[in-house]
């Protein structure tokens, strides 16, 4: 389980590094594209002023359930994408402050907290929401930082501990959604250097065993657990920037075109 402490300043120094990044941009500078595709700095901008709020709104819930009302909270002005970029840094500054203050109110025990809502499947609970949290401040943030030609762009620990309880952990269950797979069957492994996750395709349904079957042919893929991590969440693509980063168990054209399909059998964050 991702630590409370330590969670929580992850989420604050990448919101923080967030802020500080938008508000050195020139007006050019947020046309930007960004690793997350199809958007620009200003529509990565514009989605923080609309999650992160949501994020502060669901623990709010949760630390209420212990002190019987929420933290207060302001968020900032509603922003679209044709807000001025001034307006938009002002807003995502705001609801930075109402997510501080309210999550500097969460305890320990908040962590197991569970409140009603949402329709993924997953329990709104304190630890996914811390979770997300860090994940939604440290995947943008390397998202902002690589889209301004950042050499060093990438996922810290905590980061990474947060998305692994996320997606990875839970590969299967985003792929049943999407109806989507492979033709035959295959067992996709990802080895970093303090994780080893694996999906398989059987041929009848996704599973998540520690081996691929007897039989079913894997495709392998190292690296640093930032890159590896980055590819999960469709920031690092097979020939895309980053890609170097990323090696193969085998060098089959065929292994990397089911690779490079990964995101279409497995969506999600």
């Amino acid at each position: 389980m991702l630590n409370l402490d330590r969670g929580r300043e992850a989420a604050i120094r990448d919101l923080d590094a967030i802020i500080a990044r938008l508000r050195g941009l020139s007006p050019r500078d947020w046309d930007r594209p960004t690793p997350d595709a199809g958007w620009t700095i200003r529509h990565l901008a514009v989605h923080l002023t609309e999650t992160i709020p949501f994020l502060t709104g669901v623990l709010g819930d949760i630390i209420a359930v212990r002190l019987g009302q929420r933290p207060t909270e302001e968020a900032g002005d509603l922003v679209m994408l044709d807000s001025s970029d001034d307006a938009i840094a002002a807003a995502f500054t705001q609801d930075r402050n109402a997510f501080f203050h309210t999550i500097a109110a969460m305890e320990d025990g908040d962590l197991e907290t569970v409140v009603p809502g949402g329709g993924s499947g997953f329990e709104r609970s304190g630890s996914l929401y811390l979770a997300l949290s860090v994940i939604e401040a440290g995947i943008h943030r390397f998202d902002l930082d690589s889209a301004m030609g950042a050499p060093d762009a990438g996922l810290d620990e905590q980061t990474i501990l947060a998305c692994d309880a996320v997606l990875p952990a839970h590969m299967a269950r985003f792929a049943e959604g999407t109806g989507a797979h492979p033709d035959a069957p295959v067992s996709f492994a990802f080895t970093g250097s303090s994780f080893d996750r694996r999906l398989t395709w059987t041929g009848t349904e996704w599973t998540q065993d520690t081996e691929a079957p007897a039989g079913v042919h894997e495709i392998r893929l190292h690296g640093d657990d930032s890159a590896i991590m980055l590819f999960l969440y469709g920031r690092i693509r097979v020939d895309g920037p980053g890609s170097d980063r990323l090696r193969f168990g085998t060098n089959s054209a065929a292994d990397r075109e089911l690779a490079a399909q990964f995101k279409t059998f497995v969506p999600g964050p």
